[in-house]
C-alpha cells in the first residue's frame, strides 16, 4: 500500500520521497491524470507545484497573499508553470528562486519580476552561463529516461535548453516581503549554491527551502 500522502510542507516531501521508496523505480509511482504538473495546497494559501513526470521531481511553491504572491522556483520550464499560477492567482506574482540551478529556474522567463540575490553567480546564470558539467547534466532533461509518459503539452523536441531571464530586481538578505495578509523574510541560506536562499513565514511556523 502506498502511503498517504500528508497535507503539509514537510508532507508533500514525504510522501513523494516514500511513494518513490515502494516503487520499484521512480516512473512506477502512480500519476493522477495525464497534467505535467500535479498542485496540492499544501498549508492554506500556500500551493505545491510538482512536476512529478521527470526524474528531477521538481516542486514549487506558490505563495498567495491579500495584495500580492511570490511563486517560489519555477520549475523546470518544460511546462507551462505560469498558465497554472493563473489559474490559482489573478493577483501579482513575484518570482524568487530558491537557487539558480536550471531545475529551478525554468519558467522564470515567463514572469516580468523576477529577483535574486545580487550574487555573480545569480547574475550568470541568468545569462545562461553555467559550469560545464551542469549543462552537459541539463541537456538530458526530457530524455526518455528521465521523463515518466508523455511530453508536457506542445513540447515536440527532448532537446532542453539551459534557461536565461532577466532579473528585474535583486532581494537581500534579512529582507521582508509583504503578501498583504503574510510576510515573508528572505534567509540567505548558501551552501546548495552560493545564491542559495529561504523564506521564512514567521506568523505561520513555515519555512520554505528549495535543495538546501
Amino acid at each position: 500500500m502506498l502511503p498517504r500522502c500528508i497535507s503539509t510542507l514537510v508532507g508533500v516531501v514525504f510522501c513523494l520521497l516514500a511513494t518513490r521508496a515502494v516503487a520499484e523505480s521512480w516512473c512506477d509511482v502512480p500519476l493522477a491524470g495525464d497534467d505535467w504538473f500535479e498542485v496540492r495546497a499544501a498549508e492554506p494559501g500556500v500551493f505545491a507545484i510538482s512536476e512529478p513526470r521527470q526524474y528531477e521531481g521538481v516542486t514549487s511553491f506558490l505563495i498567495v497573499g491579500s495584495s500580492r504572491a511570490i511563486l517560489f522556483d519555477s520549475g523546470l520550464g518544460a511546462g507551462r508553470i505560469g498558465v497554472v499560477v493563473k489559474r490559482l492567482t489573478a493577483l501579482p506574482v513575484t518570482v524568487i528562486n530558491s537557487h539558480t540551478h536550471f531545475d529551478h529556474v525554468g519558467g522564470n522567463g515567463e514572469f516580468d519580476d523576477v529577483r535574486n540575490l545580487d550574487s555573480p553567480y545569480s547574475i550568470a546564470s541568468a545569462r545562461g552561463e553555467v559550469a560545464a558539467p551542469l549543462r552537459e547534466y541539463a541537456k538530458e532533461t526530457l530524455a526518455e529516461d528521465r521523463v515518466c509518459g508523455a511530453l508536457p503539452a506542445g513540447v515536440t523536441s527532448r532537446d532542453y535548453a539551459i534557461p536565461t531571464w532577466r532579473i528585474a530586481a535583486h532581494v537581500r538578505d534579512g529582507e521582508t516581503i509583504d503578501l498583504g495578509d503574510r510576510s515573508l523574510e528572505i534567509l540567505a541560506t548558501p551552501g546548495h549554491t552560493p545564491d542559495s536562499l529561504s523564506l521564512l513565514d514567521r506568523s505561520n511556523g513555515l519555512l520554505l527551502t528549495g535543495d538546501t
